[in-house]
């Protein structure tokens, strides 16, 4: 009775494998290229092993794996809660993928502010923006090119969030060499023909920005954040939101272990 106990127990482990193979694979594939990923379990730590540590400013907290940011709505920076992400040793120039997990977002500021945006200070150059609109559902992606202060041109899109931006979202950004394109939700929401290429120096912020000046009039919950040193597939990143396969296969086990030690 005992072997036949144990040769059940074994066909539950093999058909959890055997279900789980197809997703293992592209799973497997969201590693490479990862530079950085952030969990936010209270700290800023890079969790890719990388070591791009982030640091907060300002009026923030942490709070159940995430990390809530509280805005100034200033026009200019006046305390408000943000996250600087180091990128400049990340090898973005060219390709990346920004992925940012959010909630509870919004900005009472009639300006908007930036949920992710990457900038230069020094040279007016700024990209990869993802913009949110006062008391809206709507978000912007945008690619802002500034040879100056006051001048430049911007592609992007506008995107209405159907179910509302307090409830958790993923908001990703693609590039590639010449094609930027803007995901919600794992569905593709928009893309256009694009070939800028990050300035070397740049930072990511959430939840900041330095257009003509500083800034920090954004709410939100940032749950995760992972940035990559390539363009994800559309495929790939449809598996960004959801837990890893492997994961899934170590609860799957732990589970079938668990019961193993209560029955012998």
């Amino acid at each position: 009775m005992q072997f036949l106990i144990i040769i059940k127990r074994s066909l539950i482990v093999a058909v959890l494998i055997l279900n789980l193979v197809p997703t293992l694979a592209p799973a497997q594939d969201l590693i490479s290229g990862l530079k950085a990923h952030y969990e936010f379990n209270g700290n800023l730590l890079d969790n890719s092993g990388n070591n791009f540590n982030a640091q907060a400013f300002g009026n923030y907290a942490f709070e159940n794996g995430s990390i809530k940011i509280f805005g100034d709505n200033s026009l200019h920076y006046s305390g408000g809660g943000y996250v600087q992400i180091p990128i400049s040793s990340m090898g973005l120039l060219n390709e990346f993928t920004l992925s940012v997990r959010a909630s509870n977002i919004s900005t009472p500021h009639p300006d908007g502010e930036m949920l992710a945006f990457w900038g230069q200070e020094t040279n007016g150059n700024y990209v990869a923006a993802m913009e949110i609109y006062q008391n809206s559902n709507t978000i912007g992606f945008r690619h802002y090119l500034r040879g100056s202060p006051t001048g430049g041109n911007y592609i992007g899109l506008n995107y209405s969030v159907s179910e509302g931006l307090d409830q958790v979202h993923q908001f990703v950004i693609t590039k590639s060499a010449t094609l930027l394109s803007a995901f919600v939700d794992g569905q593709l929401v928009g893309s256009g023909d694009n070939s800028f290429a990050l300035p070397s120096q740049a930072n990511l912020y959430l939840g900041y920005h330095t257009w003509t000046s500083s800034s920090a009039r954004l709410n939100a919950t940032y749950q995760d954040v992972q940035i990559y040193d390539r363009a994800l597939t559309p495929t790939e990143v449809a598996l960004l939101p959801e837990p890893s396969a492997l994961s899934l296969l170590a609860v799957g086990l732990g589970v079938v272990l668990r019961r193993r030690r209560r029955t012998v």
